[in-house]
């Protein structure tokens, strides 16, 4: 009997290890934008390795997860976006522990961002050292520094200290909307033209012009 209740402990955590493993996998592509979902060519696409938390796009806070320190793939729109990510990993503590006592330590760093022009169709992904110990992960964070890189590998940007946005003043559209400010309609044009990519310049000039 005690066999038989052990065995279907053991079953269910089964069952639960992969409904949980599937509801992952199908969670793992985030959308960082309001409405349908768009197609691929539609949007660019930013990859984030377990080790690296993303707190947000352009000033907008993203949606966080239970489980964040797994890989995940960010659906962004074209244009210039500002990151603010940070380095955070787990290690267990050494030692036997007690009940009470904790498993493992988080270690991470401040926050870093970069900025850089996504291309919709492309994909991007961070670059940096991989600590192999404890230790060297705490020196790590101390300093860390990340490149944004294409899906070649080509260096695109260099993550800088990160720089609060002021609060009187929405960053992105969909800021823009929710913050409950009277904007008038120059500095909205404003605040769209320079979140507008180059080629999108070029044509609305041309529009304008014509």
């Amino acid at each position: 009997m005690a066999f038989s209740s052990r065995m279907g402990r053991v079953v269910a955590l089964v069952v639960a290890l992969a409904t949980l493993a599937a509801c992952t996998a199908a969670s793992r592509v985030v959308r960082t934008y309001e409405g349908e979902a768009r197609d691929a060519a539609q949007v660019a696409t930013l990859f984030k390795p377990a080790d690296i938390e993303i707190d947000s796009i352009d000033g907008v806070p993203v949606k966080s997860y239970l489980l964040d320190s797994l890989e995940m793939i960010y659906e962004i729109l074209p244009g210039e976006r500002t990151v603010a990510f940070r380095y955070k990993s787990i290690w267990a503590t050494p030692g036997r522990k007690e009940n009470n006592e904790k498993q493992a330590d988080v270690v991470e760093s401040e926050l870093r961002q970069v900025t850089f022009n996504a291309v919709a169709g492309h994909r991007y992904s961070f670059e940096f050292d991989r600590p192999s110990s404890r230790a060297e992960a705490e020196q790590f964070a101390a300093g860390f520094s990340a490149a944004l890189v294409d899906h070649g590998g080509t260096r695109l940007a260099v993550s800088q200290d990160y720089v609060e946005l002021p609060k009187s003043v929405p960053h992105n559209a969909a800021a823009l909307q929710g913050s409950g400010e009277k904007v008038s309609n120059l500095d909205a044009l404003k605040l769209l033209w320079e979140q507008t990519s180059a080629e999108d310049k070029k044509e609305f000039l041309r529009w304008a012009f014509e």
